[in-house]
């Protein structure tokens, strides 16, 4: 009976197939930018703490010294592109922090702040500087503050089909920024 007034009801599931199967393929490749980048900040948490544990070593690994130096960031930047082992690493920044403070005091005062980056990329402003955390430091048994350090680690995020328009959306940031704080052993 529909097909003698000229409707069909298989054109009703082509209209609808065309809006359909375009907005699962832009839902499918949305979430595979997101997997990606989720992947990418996995793998930069990982590094970072790696980093960090390398720094908490400071007895061992660099003669006790407890002020860093641009070798010493250097080493790390090294160690952060073996690590990630991709075409990332290119543009990493590895960013440390390091705080002591004096040593007669009742609550932590900061005595020297040091700030040193190291990589091919500039690091991303977001993060907030470790003289926030002064706090955070413990009294050691010998009677003096412990000093912190902060390593951050940033890397680009991965570029994906429609990373631009989620980027645009602010829903991912075009940078994987990451810290961890960390005491000395």
């Amino acid at each position: 009976m529909l097909l003698r007034q000229g409707r069909s009801e298989q054109g009703s599931v082509i209209v609808e197939a065309a809006f359909i199967f375009p907005l699962l393929v832009i839902l499918g490749c949305g979430a595979m930018d997101y997997g990606f980048w989720l992947l990418t900040r996995s793998k930069a948490e990982r590094i970072t703490a790696s980093l960090a544990a390398v720094i908490r070593e400071r007895t061992t690994l660099y003669e006790g010294r407890e002020t860093l130096t641009t070798t010493d960031v250097n080493q790390l930047v090294s160690l952060a592109k073996y690590m990630a082992n991709d075409s990332s690493v290119d543009k990493l920044c590895v960013q440390v922090e390091s705080l002591s403070f004096k040593s007669v005091t009742t609550t932590p005062q900061a005595d020297q702040y040091q700030k040193l980056t190291g990589g091919a990329a500039k690091c991303s402003p977001g993060v907030t500087p470790l003289t926030s955390y002064s706090e955070l430091s413990p009294m050691s048994i010998r009677g003096r503050w412990v000093p912190l350090y902060q390593v951050t680690l940033s890397v680009p995020a991965p570029r994906g089909s429609i990373s631009a328009l989620l980027n645009h959306l602010e829903a991912l940031p075009e940078t994987i920024t990451v810290s961890n704080i960390v005491l000395v052993r």
